[in-house]
């Protein structure tokens, strides 16, 4: 036995083939952070990538390189915070000073009907440039898309009445940034947050598919009994958008309080909450 243990000591010794040198070793970070490298400094029409981290009161971006040490960073605000730090690239530079801008949603109001505003801001220099928090309106996440096949991208938000939301409006704002309209869009598997929420009395939830593929959307209570089946079946790949009015699938409203949506598809699973108001 013990000849068999030395024999996989030295065959796992001299497993490591000589390219594989350590380069770097970054801090130690809380294990309360999130972290990861992102798209951050623009240089011609590469983006050069940066360390990360993110909690639930700042958000950090390291020194180029290999590095630990923090250049820039943003401190949530308590709307911000109140709305769970929700940080995100926009994947471009919309005021020209090369560097990766990102929009950040903030929850205001009552705890009981919390409304969603958004601004988006430039990382390096903290400047705000844009906002909507209106007290008349629920306000999406934002995107980015040439939807006037005009070479240039314009900026879409949805804004939902509120605190009825009654209606819901789409608004379009040029960004004078040129976006390539020809180019090939890869999408993952991925589960957005949906909105509004909270909501009533109906909320929208969005999910990328990297490829067609047999997809389940399902609604679980907080002790995990399915609620609803939005969708069980074959869907394309891209972006997809799904309503859901509050109802079960008996087609009576659910109360007040805390739900699961579960995507699944391809072997794959992702869940996130909402909140159901009456």
């Amino acid at each position: 036995m013990k000849k068999y243990l030395l024999l996989l000591v030295l065959l796992f010794s001299f497993n490591l083939l000589p390219q594989f040198q350590l380069q770097w070793t970054s801090p130690g970070f809380s294990y309360s952070k999130l972290s990861g490298w992102m798209d951050f400094e623009k240089q011609g029409d590469k983006w050069l990538k940066r360390l990360y981290t993110i909690d639930s009161t700042r958000f950090d971006v390291m020194q180029s390189g290999y590095s630990g040490t923090p250049q820039y960073s943003y401190i949530f605000t308590a709307p911000e915070i109140l709305a769970g730090a929700q940080l995100y690239s926009l994947g471009e530079d919309l005021n020209g000073n090369g560097f990766v801008d990102a929009y950040i949603l903030a929850y205001n109001g009552i705890s009981t009907n919390y409304r969603q505003s958004v601004k988006i801001v430039d990382i390096a220099s903290g400047a705000i440039l844009f906002e909507k928090n209106d007290q008349n309106f629920y306000y999406s996440y934002p995107s980015l898309s040439d939807i006037n096949d005009d070479g240039l991208l314009e900026l879409i938000l949805v804004k939902y009445e509120y605190p009825l939301f009654a209606n819901f409006y789409y608004e379009v704002y040029s960004t004078g940034i040129t976006g390539n309209k020809d180019q090939l869009v890869e999408y993952s598997f991925n589960l957005k947050q949906n909105y509004p929420n909270p909501f009533n009395p109906e909320t929208k939830i969005e999910f990328d598919l990297a490829e067609a593929s047999l997809v389940k959307l399902e609604i679980f209570d907080v002790n995990g009994e399915k609620v609803k089946t939005l969708v069980n079946g074959d869907l394309p790949s891209g972006i997809q958008s799904i309503r859901w009015d509050g109802s079960n699938n008996l087609g009576n409203r659910v109360p007040t309080g805390v739900y699961m949506y579960t995507l699944t598809s391809g072997g794959k699973s992702s869940t996130k909450k909402m909140i159901v108001l009456k």
